[in-house]
């Protein structure tokens, strides 16, 4: 019997909670969301929006003396004569037609500019604290999240919440404070009304929960739309920028075709789903005003026809029972219309969660320097398949240029990944100088470390501004000197002058304004401009006809003592004069020595390697 009891107690618990928590709750739990960004900063705009309720309060309680007259309305009795004759006294006037009209007029004067500030400041904390800290944090977190969480990531979805997502959360956080600011007005009208007539606020009371629980399937329709086009309008994005960065190829091989079904599905089912938002936010539109209106003409009735009670008695109480109701429904609306936004916020706040949780480990010593060098101790790697990487024991010292060559799949990549501490050994250490890679924070070591890839980071911008990364004044001559250097010695600079505007040349989303040699030029530029202390080439002459891969093969050869440089080549003319060279084959290091020594091996896998590409000793 007692575990009937208790089972009902929770089942009329759950009702309970269900009828009267879901608002408090949800405004509760997203404003902890909001509040990493805004503090406190709401409670200064409700304190705006109660004291321009009251001020509102007051001057609606003036149009009694002006449309019944002051001595009508003076020898009421009821509590709206105490507090017009009160305030009034407290002002040093008397209660005269005349007067209670200067009084109103500067009444709503007032009333106006303290909703001109509600308004100023709500929009301030929206657009200049919201929008761009949010979307600032965003930024921040997702630059910091390591490369496992990346490699897994959708491209598209980060790319939805960085763009989309964030502007509907920003924008649901307007549409949150003007439901609490008109939350707040209606608790205020409430505080007001019960004061001047409780009998009538009860039943108002009592009208609005109902209206509010039977609204309440709108709210879930909106909210349960909201999330699904949030979810599905990341997976079109992804499917957009995919399908725009192969566009050469899908045009050319008349594939685009093919996208079309689903890209349209995807429109379908975006198109569908704010529909459904919007036709929630139309209905309650239509019946708002309605059952309000309803309201106060059953009010009337009940007061004038049942109860016969003066309509100068009534009128007052009404018109301040009329804007409450109406707050009612506008914060039902405003609540609709986050509602429908409030898949952006849930968005935006589990990609923060994800992408937080997924931050890249880093150590706290700084190293700035390099100097002797990076080596790899007893050093293995595993994707979570096996091992591609297998007790490997490797030196790069310090102004050494030093080759990684192998078949496709032997791990050199995967070696340049752990220099940069992209990746970490599963096992063994990597060691700049006499410190352990794992104690080191990467953000101060990568400032020194220049990278180009097979596929190039280039942006669409100015060719000066893809070298400097931004990093030159319009007016900076030692700086654009600096990029001119680069560029000579990247081999560049006769294609660069050759173009209509020179440096300020736009080449393109990716470059591709320009051919793949080039690319890979300007991309080697860039690197050679930041004057790192450690140069990474990953199949960085690829791309290239012979002859520039002869321009930077000097351009290699002309670094040589200067700075360390770590090579990854297939063409391996490239990496005659290397100090190092390192044959891997699945992870395992099985030929080291300068070019020369492993052509001179007997039964060398080097030079068998050699030999296809036709390279003698």
């Amino acid at each position: 019997m007692e575990q009937k009891t208790d089972a009902g107690a929770t089942r009329s618990g759950t009702r309970l909670n269900r009828f009267h928590i879901p608002i408090a709750s949800t405004l509760f739990n997203y404003y902890r969301v909001y509040r990493r960004y805004i503090g406190y900063r709401i409670i200064p705009l409700l304190a705006i929006t109660v004291a321009g309720t009251y001020v509102e309060g007051f001057g609606i309680a003036l149009f009694l003396p002006l449309l019944f007259g002051p001595e009508t309305v003076l020898n009421a009795d009821n509590n709206i004569a105490s507090v017009i004759q009160t305030i009034f006294a407290g002002l040093g006037l008397e209660v005269t037609m005349i007067g209670v009209a200067i009084v109103g007029l500067l009444t709503f004067l007032v009333k106006g500019g303290l909703k001109f500030a509600e308004g100023a400041y709500q929009s301030h904390i929206t657009a200049n604290i919201i929008y761009r800290d949010m979307r600032k944090h965003l930024v921040q977190v997702i630059a910091g999240m390591n490369y496992n969480y990346y490699a897994k990531s959708n491209t598209g979805y980060l790319t939805n919440v960085v763009t989309q997502e964030v502007a509907r959360a920003a924008q649901s956080f307007n549409y949150y404070s003007q439901a609490i600011v008109q939350l707040v007005t209606v608790a205020t009208y409430f505080c007001i009304i019960i004061f001047l007539d409780w009998e009538l606020t009860l039943m108002a009371a009592g009208y609005g929960i109902v209206i509010l629980y039977c609204f309440r399937f709108l709210s879930r329709q909106s909210k349960k739309y909201s999330r699904l086009h949030s979810k599905d309008h990341g997976i079109f994005l992804g499917l957009m920028v995919q399908s725009i960065q192969a566009f050469k190829y899908l045009v050319s091989t008349n594939l685009f075709p093919q996208l079309k079904g689903r890209s349209f599905e995807a429109i379908d089912k975006l198109s569908h789903y704010r529909f459904r938002v919007n036709l929630a936010t139309a209905t309650l539109r239509g019946v708002s005003e309605l059952l309000v209106v309803l309201f106060i003409i059953l009010a009337v009735v009940y007061r004038t026809v049942l109860l016969d009670m003066s309509p100068s008695l009534t009128f007052g109480s009404l018109m301040i029972l009329f804007r409450m109701m109406m707050s009612v429904m506008m914060f039902q609306n405003f609540w609709q219309q986050f509602s429908g936004l409030i898949g952006g916020l849930d968005t935006v706040k589990k990609t923060l969660k994800q992408v937080g949780d997924a931050k890249e480990p880093m150590g706290t010593l700084v190293k700035a320097k390099l100097l002797r060098g990076i080596r790899f101790q007893n050093v293995s790697f595993d994707y979570g398949e096996g091992n591609v990487l297998h007790d490997l024991n490797l030196d790069f010292p310090k102004n050494k240029t030093v080759a990684l060559v192998g078949e496709s799949g032997s791990g050199k990549s995967t070696i340049v990944d752990l220099i940069t501490g992209v990746l970490k050994p599963t096992q063994g250490t990597v060691m700049f100088d006499d410190t352990d890679g794992k104690e080191i924070d990467f953000t101060s070591l990568r400032r020194h470390i220049g990278y180009v890839t097979q596929e190039n980071a280039l942006f669409d911008d100015s060719v000066a501004n893809n070298i400097s990364m931004w990093g030159c004044g319009a007016d900076d001559a030692e700086c654009a000197e600096k990029i001119r250097k680069a560029c000579r010695q990247a081999y560049c600079e006769e294609f660069i002058l050759a173009m209509p505007e020179q440096y300020d040349t736009p080449i393109g989303d990716r470059g591709v304004r320009l051919s793949g040699g080039q690319r890979q030029r300007l991309a080697i530029a860039r690197e050679l401009f930041r004057t790192p202390e450690v140069l990474l080439l990953d199949e960085a002459t690829s791309a290239l006809d012979s002859e520039s891969e002869q321009f930077i093969r000097q351009s290699i050869d002309a670094l040589k003592g200067t700075m360390t440089v770590i090579i990854i080549a297939h063409r391996l003319s490239t990496i005659r004069n290397c100090d190092t060279i390192y044959v891997l084959d699945q992870g395992r290091v099985v030929e080291q020595g300068d070019f020369h020594q492993l052509m001179a091996r007997e039964n060398s896998q080097f030079a068998r390697m050699c030999a296809l590409q036709n390279i003698t000793a």
